[in-house]
């Protein structure tokens, strides 16, 4: 007897049902996979409550054979890509528009400290200035354009020049208000991770003096790591009503690895004020190491003067003449 043409049917029925299962699951399992260096939305804003532990430059020891291979591993991966120029540290001043006399007295000196360096000629660090489009009038727009092409060590992005509406500390929990030096910091890492490769990420402050020769001294002898840290001067205080480890934003030096992650992450990560706090909570999510140097100074919070000061913050017009007229300092 011929069977039933609809007799087949359900077992069809079956097998459809058990595939559509199976995509399921699989799909499922897939999207509950970690995607490697993303922050979360809802980790976005409170990347950790701890306080990370510091660590004192002259704590640091490149003597361990595992850590000597790591860095080695990292430094060799940078220098060999051929499509991509090779800079030991780029310096990125965070500046605003009206502050032309700090940019040139940085101008005159960073060249100075750098022909200090052995072998000056090769391209051991590249200075540039990062100033934002927004909140300024169309004559200082047309000022910086003039400047950069004088120059050529203006980066101009598209945001706010100065934080105007945030100086004053009670305004630092308004999360959703942008920092225009957070927003250029982040902007030149991804400007600088597109261009170059490099050992460190500088961020300076215009009203800081910078020894670049003496930091370079300091990578070329490994007294400090080269991978996923920052180094500067490390405070704990409290903000965002928590206790905090940061980089004093005076100038700070991020590793390349560093970079990588917050270039990749520029639409995620937080980017308000204060700058160097925010930065901070980037670094909590890797890992970093947060390296204090004595050789970073803060003259104003009453730290005296030293010859072999890496970064100066807030010296008087004495010493800045005195930098003025022989290159370095004269404590």
């Amino acid at each position: 007897m011929t069977p039933h043409r609809f007799g087949q049917w359900p077992l069809l029925c079956l097998c459809i049902a058990t595939t559509a299962l199976l995509l399921i699951v699989m799909c499922t399992y897939a999207g509950r996979q970690p995607i490697s260096g993303l922050v979360s939305s809802s980790a976005r804003r409170d990347v950790t409550e701890t306080l990370l532990p510091q660590t004192n430059v002259s704590d640091f020891n490149d003597s361990d054979a595992s850590q000597k291979v790591a860095v080695h591993t990292t430094l060799s991966a940078r220098r060999a890509k051929p499509e991509m120029s090779f800079v030991d540290v780029i310096v990125i001043v965070t500046s605003p528009a009206g502050w032309l006399d700090r940019r040139q007295r940085i101008r005159k000196q960073f060249p100075r400290n750098l022909r200090l360096v052995p072998n000056s000629a090769d391209q051991h660090a590249l200075l540039k200035f990062a100033l934002g489009t927004h909140g300024i009038s169309d004559q200082e727009l047309l000022a910086l354009h003039e400047e950069a092409n004088q120059f050529s060590d203006i980066l101009l992005f598209e945001c706010l020049d100065e934080d105007g509406h945030l100086k004053h500390p009670p305004n630092w929990h308004l999360d959703e208000v942008p920092s225009s030096t957070t927003r250029k910091v982040m902007l030149s890492i991804q400007w600088a991770v597109q261009r170059y490769t490099f050992d460190y990420f500088f961020r300076l402050g215009d009203d800081s003096y910078f020894r670049i020769d003496l930091f370079l001294e300091m990578i070329s002898l490994k007294q400090i790591p080269t991978a996923k840290a920052v180094i500067g001067h490390i405070m704990t205080d409290t903000v965002f009503n928590m206790q905090q480890i940061y980089p004093q934003g005076m100038g700070y030096g991020l590793t390349y690895d560093v970079c990588l992650f917050v270039s990749s992450n520029v639409g995620s990560l937080l980017d308000t004020a204060p700058e160097d706090c925010v930065v901070a909570r980037w670094l909590f999510a890797i890992g970093a190491r947060f390296v204090d140097s004595p050789r970073w100074r803060d003259i104003e919070l009453g730290e005296g003067c030293k010859s072999d000061m890496v970064l100066a913050h807030k010296l008087p017009a004495e010493l800045w003449e005195n930098i003025t007229k022989s290159g370095l300092v004269q404590c």
